[in-house]
Parts: C-alpha cells; structure tokens; sequence
C-alpha cells in the first residue's frame, strides 16, 4: 500500500494526474479491503494533494476530512490516554487536521 501511495505521488509530480489518481485509488480499495486505517488516512491525504495539485479544492478538503475521520475513529480505539494525545499531537496529524479545515 505504501507503494502504491509513492507511485501515485511519482505519476502527480510527473503530471501524469490520471495515472496517479488511478494508483491512488488502487491503494484506498486495498487500505480498506485490508482494514489498514493507517494506510487509508495516508491514501485519503494523498489523494487530496494530488486533487490540490489539479485546482479541485473543494474535492480535495473533503478527502482531508475523510483522513481526518480515519485518524479520529483510530484515536478512539485507544485506551492510553498518553498515547491517544501523542498520536493526535503528532506532526502529521497536526498537519492533516489543519489541511481537514482549508487552513
């Protein structure tokens, strides 16, 4: 799945959107079919770049919202409070709450 994500990131920086968004959505079909909410938040964000990149900024806050949902329903399943607040303080959370709201 990771693979998949840095394909599809290959193919945007490339300008080869359709492909990319085809490894993208690849990659959140298998996220999903495998119960990886890890790799489905990260597939979901990557996605909404790659629709930032085409001028879809509409489309691609509602994929953020989608990872950001994700990023919540895993911060629910934990029972270390220590451990639930380090994950949503994370960088990359931080970073994708903030995307999630058009900041």
């Amino acid at each position: 799945m990771r693979s998949g994500r840095l394909q599809g990131n290959i193919y945007a920086a490339q300008g080869k959107f359709v492909e990319a968004e085809t490894e993208l959505q690849q990659t959140l079909k298998l996220a999903k079919q495998l119960g990886n909410p890890t790799q489905l938040w990260k597939a979901h964000q990557a996605l909404a770049d790659l629709l930032l990149k085409q001028g879809k900024s509409r489309e691609a806050r509602a994929e953020f919202q989608t990872a950001l949902r994700v990023v919540q329903t895993i911060a629910e399943g934990l029972t270390d409070l220590a451990l639930k607040e380090d994950y949503l303080q994370s960088e990359s959370i931080q970073e994708l709450s903030s995307q999630a709201k058009g900041s």
